[in-house]
């Protein structure tokens, strides 16, 4: 998803607008009720005009619809795991596990809980586990299993288990105890004499290797190490921070106009590579793809989910993820989870989300104050009286929603979806009996209103790359989830942008790719790029989702597609103006001077210096292309900085090195390796 969905509404919702639409063609002059609606200027009017229509009364009703949970599905799917692991179909087996633990119920769900299913689903898990050397996540799950009442007469398989994984991980002390606590638990296992002794006598072998390694400090491999999922931190910001702008660096500023809107300025020469924005997310959602492959929390890929208590749609990395996003928003959304997410449009679930997140306290708050809001404040629309750009729900309001660029059946349509989503809101605890008069719950559906038409112009799309390193032409992004970025919905759109964007969990990091001078706006792209995306398509796309003329330079100076950029002479620029330079037939290079700014520049000394860093280029782009991404950074930022400083764009080779670029960027940020 680039800056936010399109409006795919799904047949749940369909089914719902028909009925709507059905019953005013039966009941209603359409084109009265139309003019009526179209007058309306206001989010919270419109929701309250929607719920005042006996059609729509009748036609949404809400009830809980998610995924339950189901021991006779959990029992069933291990069966299948169990099959499989006999085959030695390590990876199904694992699947299959997987949801046999998400199926499980769970007793006293607001405490740890029981749960005979459960236990016995992670438990086979960490077999499959162990066999793939997950060391690690085999632990995790035997833990687990026992804290969920596995059977105590089966505990000695678990002990054991763990006694190997620890061996393992070198971890030789520990794995000691748990041979013994495994040799003791046999005691009370179902075990005939035979098999008892057989098992006993394969404790005392393994408690000898452990004894042996630990006077010799040997061990065996940690299978964990080698991990697909590639986790890393963020970099630090260029600069330094930015004192208005709290996550931006101080490279940039923002400033406004009629036809650009709000805007990201450079207040120094930028250079490709720059790190300028570093961002959480105010609210964010996984996709519906994505729910029990990825952390609904913090958006890990995982191998081995733990699951919601209550329902079986969700998958988490660690008990504190789902700790966090039960007291934050899945409380509210559990049981009608399914409903949200099919509701289309998107941003149907992250507009929900923002508003779960928010809360009725603070919206109420707001309330107030946009009441009192004043226009002419020491910032820009969305700071606080401070002139800070904050990082709470204000900016986040405050983001364009082109609500007067939209038709009336659009808005209808919206208020409509925005209607559904706030009886869910109705079915929950969120409204107090004190606070469920109908004025703040329209208030409140109007809030919802707002963001189904500012996610589809900002919402960032939290994305992983999956990276094979034999073969280059796979490498792609997989889109996880989406999210609200106050500060990145600032940047405008150019087909030619001077940034990229990469995820670390939830948190963006937007880079340079070229130089930026000062002065210059800071543009990102919103989808569409000039190299593989002809300039029609361009604006036509743009045009019907953003409501702009995109006038970029690329567009203005209709730069060809990849294939026909130039490569063999380049256009040299003015080190000082930037201008193009003109070139006499019979040239003194080492004295050329610009006719823009009459700039005597010594062109032979700098040509010298990027035939100097060509060779290091060519070695570097040729190890990117075979997968061998790791230390390759610096040589590609330095070379792109010096072409941008002669070359005018486009130029083949400043574009061949930006992609070379942004994969190495991709590997540093969330991204697994497939090969």
């Amino acid at each position: 998803m680039e800056r936010g969905s399109k409006d795919n509404s799904s047949d749940v919702f369909n089914l719902v607008f028909k009925k709507v639409s059905d019953k005013l063609q039966e009941t209603s002059d359409i084109k009265a009720l139309s003019a009526e609606f179209g007058v309306l200027t206001n989010d919270t009017d419109r929701v309250k005009f929607a719920l005042k229509l006996p059609a729509v009364q009748d036609a949404v009703h809400v009830v809980p619809k998610f995924q339950p949970k189901s021991a006779d599905k959990s029992r069933e799917l291990r069966t299948k795991g169990n099959t499989a692991f006999q085959k030695q179909q390590n990876e199904k087996a694992l699947d299959y596990y997987t949801e046999s633990v998400l199926l499980a119920p769970v007793t006293n769900r607001e405490e740890q809980g029981t749960s005979l299913e459960l236990s016995l689903a992670l438990a086979n898990r960490s077999a499959v586990l162990y066999h793939m050397k997950e060391q690690e996540l085999c632990l995790e799950d035997i833990q687990r299993a026992i804290a969920y009442s596995y059977p105590e007469e089966l505990r000695y398989k678990l002990h054991y288990r763990k006694g190997g994984c620890l061996r393992a991980l070198k971890r030789n002390a520990e794995a000691q105890e748990s041979f013994q606590e495994a040799k003791e638990s046999a005691n009370i296992s179902k075990l005939d004499k035979k098999k008892l002794k057989s098992f006993k006598a394969d404790i005392d072998a393994q408690l000898k290797l452990c004894s042996r390694e630990a006077v010799n400090g040997r061990g065996t491999v940690n299978g964990h190490v080698d991990k697909k999922v590639i986790d890393k931190v963020p970099p630090a910001l260029s600069y330094g921070r930015n004192k208005q702008i709290p996550c931006a660096s101080s490279a940039l500023e923002i400033k406004s106009s009629p036809g650009l809107g709000r805007y990201a300025v450079a207040t120094r020469n930028i250079k490709a590579g720059d790190v300028l924005i570093v961002e959480k997310p105010y609210s964010s959602v996984v996709l519906r793809p994505c729910n029990t492959t990825h952390c609904q929390h913090c958006y890990k890929k995982v191998l081995a989910p733990i699951p919601c208590n209550q329902c079986a749609g969700v998958a988490y990395c660690s008990v504190n993820c789902r700790e966090d996003s039960w007291n934050q928003y899945h409380s509210t959304e559990c049981k009608h989870l399914d409903f949200i997410q099919n509701i289309g449009l998107g941003g149907g679930h992250l507009a929900f989300r923002i508003v779960v997140q928010t809360g009725l306290p603070n919206l109420m708050k707001f309330r107030e104050q946009l009441e009192n809001e004043n226009a002419e404040s020491d910032g820009f629309l969305g700071c606080n009286d401070k002139g800070v750009y904050t990082e709470g729900y204000y900016p986040i309001y405050h983001l364009v929603t082109n609500s007067k660029q939209r038709t009336v059946g659009d808005l209808f349509k919206r208020t409509l979806k925005a209607v559904c989503l706030l009886k869910c809101l109705e079915d929950t605890d969120f409204f107090t009996d004190k606070e469920s008069d109908c004025n703040i719950q329209a208030y409140i559906g109007g809030i919802i209103l707002t963001h189904l038409q500012n996610i589809p112009c900002n919402a960032h799309e939290i994305s992983q790359f999956n990276l094979y390193r034999t073969s280059v032409e796979k490498c792609q992004f997989f889109e996880v989830g989406s999210g609200m970025y106050a500060t990145m919905s600032l940047l405008n759109h150019s087909c030619d942008p001077a940034v990229t964007r990469n995820c670390y969990g939830d948190v963006c990091v937007v880079r340079a790719t070229r130089n930026v001078n000062k002065g210059d706006e800071i543009a990102d792209n919103y989808g569409y790029l000039y190299p593989v995306h002809e300039k029609q398509e361009r604006l036509t796309k743009l045009k019907h989702q953003y409501y702009f003329q995109c006038k970029c330079e690329a567009c203005t100076h209709n730069w060809p597609l990849y294939m026909e950029i130039e490569d063999k002479y380049p256009t040299y620029k003015c080190m000082k103006c930037h201008f193009p330079l003109k070139i006499p037939l019979i040239p003194n290079m080492e004295k050329i001077t610009c006719s823009h700014c009459r700039n005597e520049q010594n062109l032979l000394q700098q040509i010298a210096i990027l035939n100097a860093s060509e060779e290091r280029y060519r070695t570097a782009i040729s190890k990117v292309l075979k997968g061998k991404l790791e230390g390759m950074i610096p040589t590609l930022q330095d070379h792109l900085i010096l072409m941008d400083e002669m070359y005018m764009r486009p130029w083949k080779d400043i574009n061949n090195c930006q992609e070379a670029l942004k994969q190495c960027y991709n590997v540093n940020a969330n991204s697994i390796v497939c090969d």
